[in-house]
């Protein structure tokens, strides 16, 4: 700085920083108890906490069992700016076995990566059958019925004797 023939030297240090994107992923579940062959519904939010945006992201969607066998179920490239949220519904394979599972997705964008994943179980096909609780209502209805069908033979039984006796007598009546 130079004024009224005074110069002064101020030393400035500028950092520039960067713009960068920041990620945070979650993955939630909607049914966690799923057999063979059915849908499983998962939603899927993404926020960019940085202060690069918009950026085009890849999510990778896969599912793994406890001992780490992975399958490959999806993946897409998406734009985001702040915030995403997704629902996806992927088919539960035939072939995998009855046991806890792990559904994640990966997001990855340049050299960052975040997951977010949540657990489900694949379980055995469930057989229609009446429990006893179910048994015992099913008895007593049984019950029921059966005993307002005998109320009703009982009443038309007794309102047929007294006529079939009337007209007998009416017809003996006339005979005479």
């Amino acid at each position: 700085m130079q004024a009224g023939g005074i110069t002064k030297t101020v030393d400035l240090v500028v950092e520039i920083k960067e713009r960068e994107a920041i990620f945070n992923l979650e993955v939630g579940i909607i049914e966690k108890n799923k057999m063979r062959g059915e849908n499983l519904e998962a939603t899927i939010t993404v926020n960019n906490l940085g202060n690069l945006k918009p950026v085009d992201i890849t999510l990778l969607y896969a599912f793994k069992d406890m001992e780490g066998r992975e399958r490959i179920l999806q993946q897409e490239t998406l734009a985001i700016e702040e915030q995403l949220q997704l629902t996806r519904i992927f088919r539960i394979p035939q072939d995998v076995e009855t046991k806890n599972y792990i559904l994640y997705a990966q997001l990855t964008y340049q050299n960052q990566t975040a997951f977010g994943s949540d657990v489900f179980s694949v379980i055995e096909e469930q057989q229609p059958r009446a429990t006893t609780f179910n048994n015992i209502y099913l008895i007593i209805l049984f019950i029921l019925i059966l005993l307002v069908v005998l109320f009703i033979l009982i009443k038309m039984r007794k309102r047929k004797k007294p006529r079939k006796t009337l007209l007998e007598k009416l017809r003996k009546e006339r005979d005479k």
